[in-house]
């Protein structure tokens, strides 16, 4: 990790989580604390309140009733969703693609299709894995837009130049670090839970770490398939390598993994506003 601190202290400082986020962070880790305190401080913020109040009266919820509170809708999505929100709203606010070809939009659909995938891929497990599979997608190539942060030009003449994503060494070569162990250390900054660093760092290399091996294999094959089904582009064009060990551990097989496909391509197609809600 020496070498990824290296080049991020020649290159850019890793962007802090903005103080509305710090704030509710720690509100949201004390046990006692209700949804109208938490919504006093999200009220201080009309940008996020207005993305909680898109993001729960979008298909993804298919609430029967238009919620109109941040409170109501706290209460509604709960904790571990809002914490979700927190995250990519904060990775997007930050993490800009200025000067480069990178589309964003293109970037968040490839990441939402990634987390919606790896949660179908987790179907038989807790609603609490499943959230953070899905979160953990939308995140999971974030690496890549620091490179973008630290030099526009540079990212484009290495991607554009064909380079695959699966070069990881190449791509250290190119940056002096590739794009897991930057988001990972991003991850550690922003105080992500460990699960979550961990499937950023090993999406492409799954069988490297003992560390949440359901949750870094179902990323690893959703990002896959997404680049196989060519939703999105995160800034590659090539599909990545294939861990047998990750669908082992996932238990899958054709039936079950057409199944989570299928499930995850009607989501998608239905709740796009999601990726609005986060951007």
């Amino acid at each position: 990790m020496q070498n990824v601190d290296n080049v991020l202290s020649q290159q850019v400082d890793l962007p802090s989580p903005p103080a509305i986020i710090s704030q509710l962070t720690t509100m949201m880790s004390q046990e006692d604390v209700g949804s109208r305190e938490i919504a006093r401080v999200v009220e201080t913020d009309q940008g996020f309140a207005a993305r909680i109040l898109k993001l729960v009266n979008s298909p993804f919820y298919g609430l029967a009733r238009q919620i109109t509170s941040v409170d109501d809708a706290i209460s509604m999505i709960g904790i571990t969703s809002l914490q979700q929100l927190l995250l990519g709203t904060s990775v997007m606010s930050n993490l800009g693609t200025d000067g480069s070809s990178l589309s964003i939009d293109d970037f968040w659909m490839h990441s939402f299709g990634v987390g919606v995938l790896a949660k179908h891929l987790l179907s038989g497990q807790s609603s609490d894995a499943r959230n953070e599979a899905f979160m953990c997608g939308v995140l999971h190539d974030i690496g890549r837009l620091l490179f973008v942060k630290m030099d526009p030009e540079r990212y484009e003449r290495f991607y554009d130049g064909g380079q695959s994503v699966t070069d990881l060494e190449k791509e250290t070569q190119w940056f002096g670090a590739d794009h897991q162990q930057i988001g990972h250390a991003l991850a550690q900054k922003w105080n992500f839970p460990p699960r979550f660093a961990t499937a950023i760092a090993y999406h492409h290399l799954p069988d490297q770490t003992s560390d949440s091996t359901a949750l870094v294999a179902a990323i690893h094959i959703a990002d896959l398939t997404c680049h196989a089904l060519d939703l999105g582009q995160s800034g590659n064009q090539f599909i990545s390598y294939f861990s047998p060990s990750a669908w082992k551990n996932l238990e899958l097989n054709e039936e079950v993994y057409e199944k989570a496909v299928r499930l995850a391509l009607d989501e998608i197609r239905e709740t796009e506003t999601m990726i609005r809600a986060i951007s």
